[in-house]
């Protein structure tokens, strides 16, 4: 096989967070950049989307990719998605991160490798 992208994508999901957490998006979206910075990826933007419903979608573009966390208040979960590209980032020290810094009880992931042929 054949690696075209070297592209590595981590989704998880994190259940039962502290609802106080998931609510202050200020914070959430600190933690997503220090996130990103932890894999070694440069910030190049942001954007927030707030649903009428409690959740928001939150996305830390990356000059290499991107963050993108989806959370839910009324469930108490967050869905994770860090995809990033190649070998300068790693997106395993981003999950590190988010898992210390927003304390879920319960978590499932998957890692991917991406643009292999």
């Amino acid at each position: 096989m054949n690696s075209l992208t070297n592209g590595q994508h981590l989704v998880a999901d994190f259940w039962d967070c502290p609802k106080n957490l998931l609510n202050n998006k200020e914070k959430i979206i600190s933690i997503l950049k220090l996130a990103a910075k932890e894999s070694g990826a440069v910030v190049i933007g942001q954007k927030i989307f707030q649903f009428k419903s409690s959740g928001m979608t939150m996305i830390i573009l990356f000059d290499d990719s991107h963050i993108i966390a989806h959370n839910n208040l009324k469930n108490k979960f967050l869905a994770i998605d860090i995809y990033t590209c190649g070998a300068k980032t790693d997106p395993k020290k981003s999950f590190v991160y988010l898992k210390k810094e927003l304390q879920p009880k319960r978590i499932k992931f998957w890692l991917m490798k991406r643009g292999v042929a």
